[in-house]
């Protein structure tokens, strides 16, 4: 049998700091577009002492950050690129360049303690490192218990995320950016996990998902505010600011060469912009000199070409150069309609992340019998952050009681929940202690219409007595 090499990808990151050659993307390519939960096994040529074939054997899946300022939108595998890595563009601005120029002659001209003061503190660095080192071994330990690609977490209004996002209904674009969402959800949520609740899976010893708030999909929805897009946050700010004004302006009506009469001399027959106009109007909204033509060609023109957000035809007047114009009429919006209001529009109804439809979802679950399938041995118990056990109007009352902060367009419903209409039949155990060995439960449980042997069984008023040893959970 060959030997063979084991690399272990597990919980690793691939930071790619600079521009890289196009065949490093391609190679990476296949370690992190994998379904399979099995180990990869690569086969390669090795001639450093003879010529045979040696295999290498890869286990797990690495997260990649690229970072670069040079346009890669001409390569044929960018939109597969742009799918799988998570890309880090900087925004070089005038303002950011101006800062970083500042910051330069302070790190020169100041000694240590002034620049701590009026930067950053080295103390503060060794912080915020090892704030990260313990949010790691928090997440690595959390991830122990579950299978590779499980979330680890638990959404209570999944559907209502997917089906506000209605931007791309025909696009393989959408279903990365449905996965995005929810990944950036699932690692904030693991992050605030100590102050959320949770459910605790009784048959496996330290295992438990926490629970998203709506305060954790305000934060993913934040960051999805440029990485829904396929275009560089930059371009995006461009061709709103620059590009829809100067198009809109001809009135729909073709730019037209006159003299100093106004007598028309020649006339485009696209209605279109050219460089010249783009540049008058990039250095008057932008604050900087007027680009040269080939600088608006390079940074902006050509990647949305690349990706068909604009086309061009030759121009009439100037057979040399192109004119511009959209495929579609209006900004260029990421995720959201209105970029100052990051939130989701919810547009059908039957998602509206009411309290009913949140209550319901957290208590299918927490009603999952374990397999030994007694009335009240539960597989789940829900718990608020302090570990005390909630039932789900409690839990929705305490930490899912704001959809507004993520979600617009619904109706806020003015219901009370069942728990409050009927006061004379609580809808989860009373739990009344007798002394320290023994407790007694009395259930009242609401009418259940599903003719089901268990259900049944839970319509009916009852009084268990159970030792307080074999209800009492890790």
């Amino acid at each position: 049998m060959k030997s063979e090499k084991m690399i272990v990808l597990e919980n690793k990151i691939i930071l790619l700091l600079d521009t890289t050659q196009d065949s490093l993307f391609n190679a990476l390519m296949s370690l992190v577009s994998q379904d399979t939960k099995d180990d990869q096994k690569y086969e390669y040529v090795d001639t450093n002492s003879s010529i045979g074939t040696k295999s290498n054997r890869f286990k797990g899946i690495p997260a990649i950050f690229t970072c670069q300022v040079i346009d890669d939108s001409r390569q044929a595998r960018y939109a597969e690129k742009n799918r799988r890595f998570i890309h880090v563009i900087p925004d070089t601005s005038s303002e950011k360049i101006q800062t970083a120029m500042d910051q330069i002659g302070l790190r020169y001209g100041l000694i240590p303690e002034e620049y701590d003061a009026q930067i950053v503190s080295r103390d503060d660095k060794k912080k915020t490192k090892e704030i990260c080192s313990r949010l790691v071994k928090k997440l690595m330990a959390h991830s122990q218990h579950f299978e590779p690609k499980d979330s680890g977490i638990k959404v209570l209004f999944p559907m209502t995320i997917t089906r506000s996002i209605m931007k791309y209904p025909n696009d393989v674009w959408g279903m990365t950016v449905v996965d995005r969402i929810n990944k950036y959800l699932a690692v904030i949520t693991k992050m605030n996990m100590d102050n959320r609740p949770r459910l605790i899976d009784s048959e496996n010893e330290g295992k438990f998902y926490p629970i998203s708030t709506f305060n954790d999909l305000k934060e993913a929805l934040e960051l999805m505010g440029l990485a829904s897009s396929t275009l560089r946050p930059y371009i995006v700010d461009w061709y709103n600011r620059v590009f829809i004004p100067v198009f809109t302006g001809l009135n729909d009506e073709p730019f037209a060469l006159k003299s100093e009469n106004g007598t028309i001399i020649m006339k485009e027959t696209q209605v279109g912009v050219n460089t010249r106009q783009l540049g008058e109007k990039t250095a008057e909204e932008m604050h900087v000199p007027k680009p040269s033509s080939g600088y608006l060609l390079n940074h902006y023109l050509y990647p949305l070409l690349n990706l068909g957000i604009v086309d061009k035809v030759k121009s009439v007047i100037d057979g040399k150069a192109s004119i511009f114009f959209p495929v579609e009429e209006g900004c260029i919006h990421t995720l959201f309609r209105d970029d100052k209001d990051p939130r989701l529009e919810v547009t059908d109804p039957a998602f509206n992340p009411s309290r009913k439809m949140l209550e319901d979802s957290c208590r299918t679950i927490v009603e999952y019998y374990s397999k030994g399938g007694e009335v009240c041995d539960r597989k789940y118990r829900l718990v608020d952050h302090k570990g005390n056990e909630i039932n789900p109007t409690e839990l929705v009352d305490r930490y899912l009681n704001n959809p507004e902060l993520c979600f617009k367009g619904f109706a806020r419903e003015n219901e009370k929940s069942q728990n409050e209409n009927d006061q004379s039949s609580p809808p989860y155990p009373v739990i009344i202690f007798h002394d320290s060995y023994t407790m007694k439960i009395e259930n009242n449980l609401l009418p259940i219409t599903s003719s089901s042997k268990r259900q049944q069984l839970c319509q009916k008023r009852y009084t268990l007595i159970f030792r307080l040893s074999i209800l009492r959970r890790p």
